[in-house]
């Protein structure tokens, strides 16, 4: 594609850190923690709902999101491509609940861009790969 170009390997690991850090903030319950591996601008598009702006706005959907019961969220990058100074990531997730119960999986794609130094997830979009409900 135009504009892209090969990410280094240092740039991968960091990206995997920080997504280890994620998995690791919500199966602890810590919504603060979660949000804190996004950018201070950072913006979300959770399924079904309106834009969710900054860390105070994320760490409110993620709470919302620990007390409903979820428990862990396993994420799984399986492409990761620059675009200048932004790098664009696409991967896969699966949602537990009590007793590792599967309780949605889907795909993702993150626009993570270096914060301080850091990489943070800058623009984040998932939905689910499971067929809508029928009634």
């Amino acid at each position: 594609m135009p504009g892209e170009t090969m990410v280094s390997t240092t740039v991968q690991e960091a990206i995997q850190d920080v997504s280890r850090k994620f998995e690791e903030f919500l199966s602890r319950g810590d919504a603060a923690g979660v949000a804190r591996c996004y950018a201070q601008d950072a913006l979300i598009m959770p399924p079904n709902q309106d834009l969710i702006h900054g860390q105070a706005g994320i760490e409110g959907f993620w709470r919302g999101i620990i007390t409903a019961g979820v428990k862990a969220i396993r994420l799984e990058s399986q492409k990761v491509e620059q675009y200048g100074e932004v790098m664009a990531e696409i991967g896969r997730f699966t949602v537990l609940i009590e007793e590792n119960q599967v309780i949605d999986e889907g795909k993702y794609l993150v626009l993570w861009k270096q914060e301080n130094g850091e990489w943070k997830l800058f623009r984040d979009i998932w939905n689910s790969s499971r067929p809508l409900a029928t009634t």
